[in-house]
């Protein structure tokens, strides 16, 4: 009999901690934490001259709290846009970005989600404005020998020179520059 007591006592034991461990398994968070999903342009890139900065998270931002969270460093003016149904921030700057300069874009954690509940973190993102325009290579190199003097000279810049275009439009182009 005392073994019979002794099954029956491990045998609950076991149902006890079995369904403990599944009620634990089973319980779901009241609400994801608010973080930034992406960004965009990403983290280190440049910005064009009025390129707007796009924050998305991985639910919806109460906006009455967007503008209050959001900062731009070195300050520049302009607006902070939300879309609730987007699910992001979107800066849009009113003047061009300065050239050469980093700039640091920063959500505080006093942004708030719809559904509550803040940013986890405070989220930080590099951009940089863009360079000036500057050669990087030149052929033929410089010191060259037994050049043609019909050959063709070509300036290599950091960035396109022509704006991009349809082919058909592309075609019109001088391609190399002929100096004559």
């Amino acid at each position: 009999m005392r073994r019979f007591g002794l099954w029956i006592a491990i045998g609950l034991l076991i149902s006890m901690s079995a369904s403990t461990i599944l009620a634990r398994q089973t319980q779901t968070p009241t609400g994801a934490a608010l973080h930034v999903a992406s960004s965009s342009p990403a983290t280190g890139q440049e910005l064009g001259k009025q390129s707007p900065i796009t924050l998305s998270f991985n639910q919806p931002v109460n906006c009455d709290t967007a503008t209050a969270a959001f900062s731009i460093t070195p300050s520049v003016t302009g607006d902070v846009t939300c879309d609730e149904a987007q699910s992001t921030i979107t800066f849009t700057p009113s003047a061009d970005y300065a050239h050469g300069t980093a700039y640091t874009v920063s959500v505080s954690t006093a942004l708030q989600a719809k559904a509550g509940g803040a940013l986890v973190e405070a989220f930080t993102l590099q951009l940089n404005g863009q360079g000036y325009l500057a050669v990087t290579d030149v052929l033929p190199k410089d010191g060259s020998t037994d050049i043609a003097t019909d050959a063709a000279i070509t300036v290599i810049f950091n960035r396109p020179v022509v704006p991009l275009m349809t082919a058909e439009e592309n075609a019109k182009l001088p391609s190399p520059i002929t100096i004559a």
